[in-house]
């Protein structure tokens, strides 16, 4: 048998007790996993033409996890932001952040749910440019597509 003392408090254990105990102690949190997740409400788009579609209630597979979304909010800003990365892409002539170098990029990003631009370098925004003249260019011609990936980006 074991005596623990914590702020005034005693405890006795048995050696059993107390291996459980550590054991306890010693293991990480447990986060639910995929198929934890019971049928609830979700979106998704439909592929074709970009239809959000309610699903009614369905479990979250392997097979479908990628396609929905738990609001019809998080659905438009998913197709909102796929559009946007098509476009920034076709935008930058096909240029990629490499975000391990000092190099400017200038992006557009969101902060308390406001669209912002930056010069920065290291920190990784989706929406980022070559130049600063192609940022400023693509946030007048699609701000309302910027305004609906807002909660993504």
């Amino acid at each position: 048998m074991k005596t623990i003392t914590i702020k005034d408090i005693t405890i006795n254990l048995s050696d059993d007790d107390l291996v459980e105990l550590k054991k306890q102690l010693e293991e990480k949190p447990s986060f639910p996993k995929l198929g934890d997740i019971g049928a609830i409400s979700w979106y998704y788009v439909a592929s074709d033409d970009w239809e959000i579609m309610d699903t009614g209630k369905v479990s979250p597979s392997k097979s479908n996890i990628a396609w929905i979304r738990p609001t019809k909010e998080l659905c438009e800003a998913s197709i909102a932001l796929a559009k946007l990365i098509y476009l920034r892409n076709l935008c930058n002539d096909w240029w990629v952040a490499d975000w391990r170098d000092d190099e400017y990029k200038y992006c557009i990003y969101s902060f308390k749910n406001e669209i912002y631009t930056d010069t920065i370098t290291g920190s990784h925004k989706i929406i980022a440019f070559k130049d600063r003249e192609t940022r400023d260019w693509f946030l007048e011609a699609y701000r309302d597509l910027i305004t609906q990936a807002l909660p993504l980006i």
